[in-house]
């Protein structure tokens, strides 16, 4: 659905929000890619309806960066869940740690959610 409730809750959100910059990346090099930049006989007139759909994706970004977060009250617990964050890089245990979450189709939901809930205490 082209991430449809993504792009409505951005449309109709005023206060601070942080964009997921895959999409709005991609519409830009969709509206590029999709549009010719001159169009006409000769190709001597300006394609402006392209540049209307780029600037609708950046001054959305641009407003994005304008509104100022609220200031945030330090929160200990919170900061020692980000810093003792172990963070594993190697591609084999993060593929059977993905694995042991969220079992192969046709594993039972039991074991799913038994694997979910014990996934911060490895």
């Amino acid at each position: 659905k082209s991430h449809f409730a993504y792009r409505l809750a951005w449309e109709n959100s005023s206060s601070e929000r942080i964009p997921y910059l895959p999409l709005h990346r991609r519409d830009l090099v969709s509206a590029e890619e999709g549009n010719r930049t001159f169009v006409g006989d000769g190709g001597e007139r300006v394609n402006w309806k392209k540049f209307e759909i780029m600037g609708e994706v950046i001054l959305g970004l641009q407003k994005a960066q304008g509104t100022p977060y609220p200031p945030i009250v330090k929160n200990e617990d919170v900061r020692m869940l980000v810093l003792d964050c172990k963070l594993v890089k190697d591609d084999d245990d993060l593929y059977d740690r993905s694995t042991q979450v969220e079992p192969a189709a046709g594993a039972g939901a039991a074991d799913t959610r038994r694997g979910f809930r014990n996934f911060f205490q490895r």
